[in-house]
This record gives C-alpha cells, structure tokens and sequence, in this order.
C-alpha cells in the first residue's frame, strides 16, 4: 500500500469499501470530429466542446486560509520584533480529458504551513548601528507538484518546503556617507524544481528514444540548496548636487545532498527516475556574484541626469547539476534623463518627465541557459564518432551552441510621462 491510500495494485482501500484504482483504469476515449478556425479573435470568443477538446482537460480548486501576528518594542537604542503566521491550503484536482467520468475529482489534499521571524537591532551611536534577524519558513507545496506526473495521483514526495535563514550586518549613516554591510546564511529544503530543454540530438532516455527538438521536461524533488554570502551598498554625496552609489555581492549557492530527477516527454509520459547525488553543485538562473556603480548629478534644479554601471559573474545554468554549467560574465551600462516639474496652485503638483536608455553599449550577452552541454560533450550521444562540440569547432563564448537558452536583451530605450497630484 503507498502512502496517501495509493495501492500498487489495480485497487484503492479505504475504511470499508474496495474501489477501482483511476491510475490503472482504462483512459477515457474521445472522437473528435470538428474542426476551428485559427483566428485568435474566434478562439477569445468561443470555445470547443467539452466532447471536441483533445490532450487536456482539468481544472483545479485551491482554498487557503490563514492567520497572521506581529509584536514590536522600540525605544532610542533597542528595536526588536517578533512575527508569526500559520495557514492551511487544500488542493483538489479534476481531470475531465483523462479519466472517467467516477474518477475525475482528485483526492483532496490539505497542508499546514507556517512561519516564524524575530529580529532586532541596535543603535551603538548616532552613525553606528548594528542588526540581526532569523526566520523559518515551513511553506506548503505548489499544486503542480502535489499531484504526480500531471495526473490525479497524490505525490508521495511531496513535502513542505523548509527554509532557515539568518542575518547579521551593519550600518553606518552621515550626511555625506552612508553604507551597510550585510552577511546571510539560508538553507532551503524539499524544493522542488522542474525545468525544460529540447533534445539536441537522436538519443535514449532509459529505454525510450527521443528525437532531435523533442521537449524534455526535468523534475527534481528533495532539492536542498545553501546560499551564504556577503552584501554591500554605498551612497556618498560629496556636494549637493551630485549623489554617487555603489553595491557588491559576493554569493555562495551550492546544492546540498540528493534529489529524485524525474525525466518526461512532451506527451508527459514518464522516460526514467533516477536519484542523484548534487551535493556541490551551483544553482543556477541568477549571478552569485555582482557590483556596480551609479551616479546622478543635477545639473540645474529639477534636472538631472544619471547612469549606472553593472558587472554580472559566476552565472550558471538553470538546471540542476552537480557539475553545472557557467555562463560567460558581462556588464552592462544603463543611463536616463529626468526632469521634474512643478504645477497647479501653489506648485503642489508635479510632471515628472524621463528619457531612460538601457545597455546603452548594446552588449551581447547569455542572460540564462535551461541545458547544461558541455563543449567537450559529443554532439550525438548515439554516434559519438561525429565527434564533440569543440572539435566541430561549435563553439560560442566558451558555450557549446548546442545548448538552449537566452541572450539577453540588447539597447532599449523608453520614454515616461508622471503626473503627481
């Protein structure tokens, strides 16, 4: 017997009765025998059938509920806090397409969640201040990943998510200088992670052979992550009218012990299930490590123009990998003009007006990768005499070109226009 009454036979058991297992169940068959027109206006204003529809059908109710409190205490040197909140959320699925009709609804599922948050800080001297918070998280899983493989079996994996974290830094305030600098630990557990990426070449999957510009979709559960690492920022106003700022982040964001990796195809049929070891590996879709610099001068009042410098490094792809792939660094250069001005009776209201231009220099640059080739990977798993990515000489910035991701956008610029009242 599984957990949540799922039997691995063709039968559920519950307190009295024996009834038919809907995951073992013959699908339900449908013919479909009219056609549509392919205008995007037709299909806003008319839908098909229930009896026409094809590949999916279902629905989904999503209840929560919750409460929520919070204590402060202030006085001039001490600042604390203390928040809590509990919430309940029940899931329920129904799969019109593939079930019959007795087996549509899904059993109902309900999680507990909470989480707790304390904190406070200290005024050391007028400019000095120090400061401190922790908080967990138990938070309850999405509803895609409570019910397995697209169908209305409940997941047995599936948990609440946990996440711990912990803070400390400090501040220093003045009229020219201000800065703060921050340290962080967070521990995230029980994720659960799906990605996507097209087949690159003929191969197999566990048994199953998958073609070229097939969609294969990841999902990996039990996903631990870490992420410690320092912050700074920075604002300094040597004279009036000229403000210059500044920020570094220095991450470490690893992946912690094992995950179970479940590989489907784009008809979400099940291709293999493996355990996988990602203790070490980076996570990836953001730069663990970036910096900048910016500065805004006013040149007559109300005017003012500005820019800001950014360097992006230690970018890795959106998979989940042990040994996963790092991106090329880059940076960008965004720079903007504003003007303010002031209107109606007594000059209370204002429009404000801004020309802003990003990646002025209109670098060229990977913003995400959701596949993880390596240029020393053979480009067809099934024929490797063809040779690998750097021997084709498929190579691009360091990426082999058979991956699948985005560049970034290139130079934009925009216009706005505020009224204020």
């Amino acid at each position: 017997m599984g957990l949540n009454g799922w039997s691995e036979s063709r039968f559920l058991r519950d307190n009295n009765h024996v009834i038919p297992n809907p995951n073992t169940l013959p699908s339900a068959t449908n013919t479909v025998n009219q056609s549509y027109n392919i205008n995007p206006w037709y299909a806003f204003f008319n839908t098909a059938d229930d009896n026409q529809k094809i590949d999916y059908d279902y629905s989904e109710t999503i209840s929560y509920g919750g409460v929520f409190g919070q204590l402060e205490y202030s006085n001039d040197k001490v600042s604390a806090f203390f928040q809590g909140a509990v919430s309940n959320q029940s899931h329920q699925r129904f799969d019109y397409y593939d079930y019959q009709a007795d087996y549509q609804d899904s059993e109902k599922v309900n999680n507990v969640g909470y989480n707790l948050k304390a904190g406070g800080s200290y005024l050391i001297s007028e400019n000095h201040s120090v400061y401190a918070n922790t908080g967990y998280y138990s938070r309850q899983p999405y509803h895609d990943n409570i019910y397995l493989n697209f169908t209305n079996q409940v997941n047995p994996l599936t948990n609440n998510e946990k996440v711990l974290g912990l803070e400390a830094g400090y501040s220093y305030k003045s009229k020219i200088f201000s800065a703060s600098l921050n340290a962080y630990r967070t521990t995230w557990e029980d994720r659960v992670v799906t990605t996507s990426t097209v087949q690159a070449a003929d191969g197999v999957i566990g048994s199953t052979p998958v073609l070229a510009g097939d969609v294969i979709f990841t999902s990996n559960q039990g996903v631990k992550q870490v992420h410690t690492g320092l912050e700074l920022d920075f604002v300094l106003k040597p004279i009036d009218k000229l403000d210059i700022k500044g920020f570094a982040s220095f991450g470490n964001w690893e992946y912690d012990g094992k995950a179970i990796s479940r590989k489907f195809d784009e008809n979400l049929n099940l291709l293999v299930e493996t355990e996988t070891d990602l203790k070490g590996g980076k996570v990836g879709d953001a730069a663990q490590t970036t910096w900048g610099l910016g500065a805004k001068y006013e040149i007559f009042e109300r005017f003012t123009i500005d820019a800001d410098w950014r360097n992006y490094d230690n970018l890795y792809a959106n998979v989940v990998a042990k040994d996963n792939l790092e991106l090329p660094s880059y940076d960008l250069v965004d720079a903007g003009i504003s003007y303010k001005m002031l209107v109606g009776k007594n000059k209370q209201n204002s429009v404000n007006f801004r020309f802003n231009m990003n990646n002025v220099f209109n670098e060229i640059y990977l913003s995400e990768l959701t596949s993880n080739i390596k240029t020393t990977d053979n480009i067809s798993s099934s024929n490797p005499a063809l040779g690998t990515y750097q021997s084709n000489n498929r190579v691009y910035n360091g990426i082999a070109d058979g991956n699948f991701g985005f560049f970034g956008l290139g130079r934009t610029w925009n216009f706005t226009m505020r009224y204020n009242f």
